[in-house]
């Protein structure tokens, strides 16, 4: 069973959990449960200048609840899916 606690503040949220996860008969206490994704949006890089603007940048949490292979699936795939994008603009 997982513990996941949530405690939301006036300018920011903690979250919280236990470190124990369960893989058939075994079990570890280190896993972690509770991690951070964050998302970033890039301007395309400036053909003049060859500088790019960050047009939005912030961090979320996520608390995670399940088995070790649906946890290490989950957060594989949201590190890949959520690098750094790029807006890109095509000109005719």
């Amino acid at each position: 069973m997982t513990l996941a606690i949530c405690h939301q503040f006036p300018d920011r949220i903690i979250l919280a959990s236990d470190s124990r996860i369960t893989y058939g008969n075994s079990h570890s206490d280190l896993a972690i449960k509770v991690i951070p994704i964050t998302v970033k949006i890039d301007s395309p890089v400036d053909a003049n200048s060859g500088q790019k603007a960050t047009l939005f940048s912030s961090t979320y949490g996520i608390a995670f609840a399940g088995t070790f292979a649906a946890y290490n699936a989950i957060s594989d795939f949201l590190s890949i899916s959520l690098q750094t994008f790029a807006i890109h603009t095509i000109v005719w």
